[in-house]
């Protein structure tokens, strides 16, 4: 439609420069030229109808509107289009001013954008509004410039209603506001990942589930944010997963951080698209230690709670005692997951009244030292274990358990196995007298003992004891 117009006024500019000459021509006597500037001016007639039936069939369909104004404001020409967008017929328009199709209150402001236009006398694109026929408002963009006819200056623009478009941005800036309030608010982790693995944005759920900071993470490799080995295979199974979106949408995890310290996640995954049509992973991750933790737990307390209920069935059973003690602490100990189980008896020294133990049972794991035939431990003194009170404890029939690595130095050595990371001795009681104790050892975790652990265990040590009454 410009070039249209463009063209329309080349050949207005011609027919006026071809007029003027023929006159002079004219007045000057030179017929014989004059009649070849007259069919040069037929030509030119005939191209400019040529130019006009088109671009009257142009604005005819044009749902743009296309409108020419005065350097005063008068509107000297409007397209047929101008029905659809203001509800006036175009004879309704040309001749008034432009002033009486815009609110009121925004007179000053548009006078001086259509004065700006003359002054600049260069396109420029810019947006108003125009109050339709039934009193609502239209938002339009324009694009206009001036233009020179027979010696006078005039804007000529076109006119676009803008509605759909500032609606469809209003929608657009409303998701992007919801997109950011779930992504800043939410509990679970989100981050969004290229094709290589790297990192274009997260929130900073994700942020506090690694122990880092937003500005850490955003622009690095995933691979970075656990510990080398976990990261390593994981951004290479990654690339492989992307390449072939082969992702699975949701799936349970276990993973150890940067940090070393392990978590379980839940991941859900999907691919996006921007609106430059590059791919992104949005990955959505949930924190299920605690869940996981809970599950493992209770799974741990079946098993326990079996073999308490295993082990104290072969130590009733059995007419032997040494054998049916033996075979309930191997139960016992694969039960609870230790390295150790054992029994010792509480003694006393009839000459020097001192008072110590003695190991009676025991089984160890098959990672794990033997200390039945420790000569230390066949006459171990409470003396040893004073600061802990082992005696004044166990009289009380008191559980004990200890972290060793929390105890202090001098306490730790006390300990005849160094290996030892955490220990549970229960006191077994008979007719309410303190007897001995079972102990349980693990070697290979800082593990913390539940009360339901305690409880369960405090309960076969009472059952131990009614076994040894009875014998």
């Amino acid at each position: 439609m410009k070039k249209n117009l463009q063209y329309i006024e080349q050949n207005l500019e011609e027919l006026h420069q071809l007029q003027s000459l023929l006159k002079e021509l004219k007045l000057n006597g030179h017929d014989s030229i004059a009649k070849e500037t007259l069919s040069d001016l037929s030509a030119a007639i005939e191209r400019y109808r040529e130019a006009y039936l088109e671009f009257n069939l142009v604005t005819q369909a044009s749902l743009d509107v296309i409108l020419r104004l005065s350097a005063s404001g008068k509107i000297s020409y409007v397209s047929p289009s101008c029905k659809e967008l203001t509800g006036y017929e175009p004879y309704e328009i040309a001749g008034k001013s432009f002033t009486e199709f815009i609110p009121q209150r925004k007179i000053y402001e548009y006078t001086n954008l259509i004065l700006n236009l003359f002054r600049g006398r260069e396109e420029m694109i810019f947006q108003l509004d125009i109050v339709h026929r039934d009193g609502h408002i239209i938002p339009v963009e324009i694009n206009g410039r001036v233009i020179e006819l027979g010696g006078t200056f005039f804007a000529q623009a076109t006119l676009r209603d803008i509605s759909k478009r500032i609606e469809d941005q209003k929608k657009l800036e409303s998701s992007e506001n919801t997109f950011h309030m779930i992504w800043d608010k939410s509990s679970e982790g989100m981050l969004l990942t290229d094709e290589e693995g790297y990192i274009f944005m997260c929130n900073d759920a994700y942020a506090r589930m690694i122990d880092k900071h937003k500005a850490e993470i955003e622009g690095t490799l995933l691979s970075t944010h656990y510990d080398e080995i976990t990261g390593r295979d994981a951004l290479e199974k990654y690339k492989s997963f992307f390449k072939e979106n082969s992702f699975r949408s949701k799936y349970e995890s276990s993973v150890r951080l940067w940090n070393g310290m392990l978590i379980d996640l839940e991941v859900s995954n999907t691919f996006i698209n921007d609106l430059n049509g590059k791919k992104f992973l949005l990955s959505i991750l949930r924190d299920i230690s605690e869940r996981k933790s809970n599950e493992r737990l209770l799974r741990k307390k079946d098993r326990l709670l079996q073999g308490i209920a295993e082990a104290t069935k072969t130590a009733i059973s059995k007419t032997d005692i040494d054998n049916g003690l033996s075979k309930a602490l191997r139960i016992l100990g694969m039960a609870a997951e230790v390295d150790r189980v054992y029994i010792y008896k509480h003694q006393v020294n009839d000459d020097t009244d001192e008072m110590y133990v003695s190991i009676q049972y025991e089984w160890s794991s098959v990672n794990s030292e033997s200390q039945l035939k420790n000569p230390v431990l066949q006459r171990l003194s409470y003396s040893r274990f004073a600061s802990l009170d082992f005696y004044g404890n166990f009289e009380k029939g008191k559980t004990l358990k200890f972290l060793i690595k929390k105890l202090p130095p001098e306490e730790r050595v006390v300990f005849v196995d160094r290996n030892i990371k955490s220990i549970l001795l229960v006191p077994i009681m008979i007719d309410g007298a303190y007897w001995g104790f079972i102990g349980f050892d693990d070697c290979r975790s800082d593990r913390l003992w539940n009360e339901d652990e305690e409880y369960f265990l405090s309960t076969m040590a009472a059952t131990i004891g009614a076994v040894i009454k009875q014998d």
